[in-house]
């Protein structure tokens, strides 16, 4: 039996080396259970930090030679239920996320914006809104959140990060665009703002400015909140507990999504329980 497989252009120059896929290993790529091919990978990767660039490097090229000619469409459907998303949305929902992750921001984003325009277009008010539609916009808002840290990353340069250009304006901008026209054709609070936190997101994203980090004494201090102690330092102007709640799962799509409600909610119950700081990561000063 013929296999086929994406080879990724040109071997790279100078000593060749023995790293052949053998077909009892591609036996077993062929037939491991998804979960079980993640967390291998995962695995693999964290041997040697330049499997990770190779890896990245590998998938850019099968997504640049995957690309579609023209934007694609069918990404709902109709049932008795309401509307639903199609085979095609989750295909293509799980490439936007592969583009956000290879350094594709923009990219990215006009997909994105495809899939919001066919949903604006699509959508009517008499629609149900039941779980699995609010977890698809929950989705699709998160992936915006997630596509526009892409895109800061995309425009990074070792000197700082360089302006748009205007094509890439114009993507940002029929995004932007889209966001306004859903909120204002929904009356319901939970439509309305049902993409709270990527129109947020992009808001932030446009009107930043680059403010370069200084170095700032720490000094150790301890405070009553509640019913909770909290000892704290002082940053700058700031005075922040001692101790940051890790934010980790947040800060990719791989890790689940949810909407702006359910987010605040489970942050109250933190925060009721003495957890008032949070980061990308647990910092302890």
């Amino acid at each position: 039996m013929a296999v086929s497989n994406f080879s990724g252009g040109n071997p790279p120059k100078g000593k060749a080396k023995a790293a052949h896929v053998n077909m009892m290993t591609d036996t077993v790529i062929a037939n491991l259970p998804p979960d079980a091919l993640r967390s291998v990978l995962r695995g693999l990767l964290g041997f040697e930090q330049n499997l990770t660039s190779h890896f990245h490097d590998l998938t850019a090229k099968y997504l640049q030679a995957t690309k579609s000619a023209s934007p694609l469409s069918g990404f709902f459907s109709r049932s008795p239920s309401g509307l639903v998303p199609t085979d095609l949305f989750f295909r293509t929902q799980g490439r936007i996320r592969c583009l956000m992750g290879c350094g594709f921001g923009f990219d990215s984003i006009r997909t994105l914006t495809d899939v919001v325009q066919e949903l604006l277009s699509v959508f009517r008010k008499e629609d149900p809104i039941d779980e699995g539609l609010s977890n698809t916009l929950a989705a699709i808002d998160g992936d915006i959140v997630q596509a526009v840290t892409a895109v800061q990353k995309e425009l990074l340069t070792g000197s700082g990060s360089r302006p748009m250009t205007i094509s890439e304006q114009d993507i940002i901008k029929r995004l932007r665009d889209i966001q306004n026209s859903w909120v204002i054709l929904h009356e319901d609070i939970d439509l309305k703002f049902a993409f709270a936190r990527g129109v947020t997101r992009l808001a932030e994203f446009e009107a930043r400015e680059s403010i370069a980090p200084q170095k700032t004494q720490i000094t150790t201090l301890s405070i009553r909140t509640k019913n909770h102690i909290t000892e704290t330092v002082q940053l700058g102007s700031l005075e922040v507990p001692r101790i940051f709640a890790g934010l980790w799962q947040f800060s990719s799509p791989a890790w689940g999504t949810a909407s702006r409600t359910k987010i605040n909610t489970d942050f109250r119950k933190h925060v009721d329980t003495g957890f008032t700081a949070y980061g990308k990561y647990t910092f302890l000063f």
